[in-house]
């Protein structure tokens, strides 16, 4: 008699960090596809940091793209502006999307300001109803909407990274610099 024991997914795992690519390996060969075409693509933006946090019984273990602040430099005697702000504390990374790879319905998630939201409603002919609807429908918390997809085909995989580029653009034009140059 064999004993055939089912292997858990990483994802599950709350002890134990996972690497991403044990994540992507434990999805289903169509999501597997969709997800390592939003880590190629996002891993190519110049300015975004990858990180593998929990996020507890809902999101699991989640890969998030952040963009960390650009430091200032300003004064006549070669410190930083924050230096000089003994009481300002540092700004946190910017949040530019969350990958969710939910063995069972893996997600995108892009959190949006009210005025990134805007945009996207005020853009006519730049995104389709499939991202429109993902915000329009989005769970508000504060000020952020923190928009949310299955994607499940290229065509929404591409209309979800087109916004993401738009949300990296704004940020890098926000933080001083030129998102062309990425």
């Amino acid at each position: 008699m064999t004993t055939t024991f089912a292997t858990r997914s990483a994802w599950y795992d709350r002890w134990t960090k996972p690497d991403l690519a044990s994540l992507v390996e434990a999805l289903k060969m169509h999501h597997r596809r969709q997800f390592s075409n939003f880590i190629e693509k996002l891993d190519a933006l110049e300015r975004t940091e990858q990180s593998i946090i929990w996020f507890g019984p809902s999101w699991r273990w989640t890969i998030a793209y952040t963009m960390p602040p650009v430091a200032v430099h300003g004064g006549s005697n070669g410190r930083s502006a924050r230096s000089s702000k003994a009481n300002t504390p540092p700004k946190e990374p910017e949040i530019v999307c969350y990958l969710v790879p939910s063995v069972e319905n893996p997600l995108v998630c892009v959190p949006l300001c009210d005025t990134e939201v805007a945009e996207v409603c005020a853009a006519k002919g730049q995104f389709g109803r499939y991202i429109k609807d993902g915000v329009a429908t989005a769970k508000c918390a504060v000020t952020t909407r923190w928009a949310t997809w299955a994607p499940a085909t290229e065509n929404e995989t591409k209309q979800i990274l087109d916004l993401i580029r738009r949300k990296y653009d704004n940020l890098c034009r926000q933080q001083g610099g030129n998102p062309q140059d990425n």
